[in-house]
């Protein structure tokens, strides 16, 4: 079974790790779920892919104001495979943001069949669709609500992991499609 959560979004203004570990934070203060296997870690491990040495500074320094950097893990710029691997690994993805146009993190989870927990802004909606649980922006308690879902209910893990695989394995739009209808 799956052990972590992954986050592959970007470490800018606009993507909210503040929100991501004061979420964290709160699953850590309330506890472990009853129903939960004792195999699986409590509360859920984040690995943050792509972190620059900036990055990891930064969001170490944050995470440790929290209480939560030993629920961290990082990996350096790694190949596209290997970024593949791990979000398709993940019990599910994390992409808190505070806005987002693309939703490219979202898009890649999805392709690999892995649901997501995200923020209800941008695109994310509508990318994401039944296949991840989705909450307002900058709110820390439904992220923390969220992500508990997703890593201790297998029920609710089960219904978006259908919709992802579903999403994952539909009709692939490729950028000259996209292309063509703007045109």
């Amino acid at each position: 079974p799956e052990r972590y959560l992954v986050y592959t979004g970007r470490h800018d203004a606009r993507h909210d790790l503040a929100t991501l570990l004061e979420a964290l934070a709160r699953l850590a203060a309330v506890g472990r779920p009853e129903r939960l296997a004792r195999a699986v870690p409590w509360p859920p491990r984040v690995v943050l892919v792509n972190t620059t040495p900036d990055d990891r500074a930064a969001v170490a320094v944050a995470a440790a104001g929290s209480g939560v950097g030993e629920l961290l893990h990082y990996t350096p710029a790694l190949p596209a495979e290997q970024v593949a691997r791990l979000v398709a690994g993940a019990r599910a993805a994390v992409h808190p943001v505070v806005s987002d146009a693309a939703a490219l993190p979202v898009l890649d989870a999805l392709a690999a069949g892995t649901p997501v927990v995200a923020s209800a802004t941008g695109a994310l909606p509508e990318v994401a669709g039944p296949a991840g649980l989705l909450v307002e922006p900058q709110d820390p308690d439904r992220l923390a609500h969220a992500r508990r879902a997703a890593w201790a209910d297998d029920g609710v893990h089960r219904g978006i992991a259908r919709a992802a695989a579903a999403r994952g394995s539909g009709n692939r739009r490729t950028w000259t499609d996209v292309a063509r209808e703007t045109r």
